[in-house]
């Protein structure tokens, strides 16, 4: 089974569209997305949209969950840190009772068949929290935590920006 794996599209309905472009052609069986789909960009509602066009299992990110949950401006962090608090505030009211309705219903993970006997488990951070980052460098030990009471084959996960592939 061939599985395109989108991730981090913060609202940025042109980057969803090239990625989309560039995966019909080599139409996977499946699209999955990771999460951290409508926050912190110019596009939040139109990427909802489109990604309720494509019907892809969808699994929710920590930057989704705050548009249903915003938390209020800090007077604490740094410049960066209250900027895209302030843009993810916009982001947050620009959405509808439908576009809220479809981010509730997102779930934390999806688990998908790859074949007999492989399963694919996809999460945002890692299947315990959407918080967490893995690395590279991420201790075996906290990687075991993270993964507790969880046991897909192959586990893919979004939140970092960065690829990685671990054993």
């Amino acid at each position: 089974m061939k599985i395109a794996l989108i991730a981090d599209i913060h609202g940025n309905l042109a980057a969803l569209d090239a990625v989309l472009d560039a995966i019909a052609q080599e139409p996977p069986d499946q699209i999955v997305c990771l999460g951290d789909v409508a926050p912190t960009g110019p596009w939040p509602r139109e990427v909802l949209a489109r990604l309720r066009d494509v019907a892809c299992p969808v699994v929710l990110g920590n930057a989704d969950d705050e548009l249903l949950h915003p938390r209020p401006a800090a007077s604490d962090g740094d410049d960066d840190t209250r900027r895209i608090r302030e843009i993810d505030r916009w982001c947050a009211a620009q959405l509808d009772d439908a576009d809220r309705t479809f981010i509730a219903s997102i779930q934390p993970t999806i688990e998908l068949p790859l074949g007999p006997g492989l399963r694919l488990l996809c999460c945002h951070g890692s299947p315990t929290s959407y918080n967490d980052v893995i690395r590279a460098t991420t201790p075996d030990e906290a990687l075991d935590t993270m993964m507790a009471g969880h046991d897909g084959e192959v586990i893919a996960g979004g939140h970092t920006h960065l690829r990685l592939l671990r054993q």
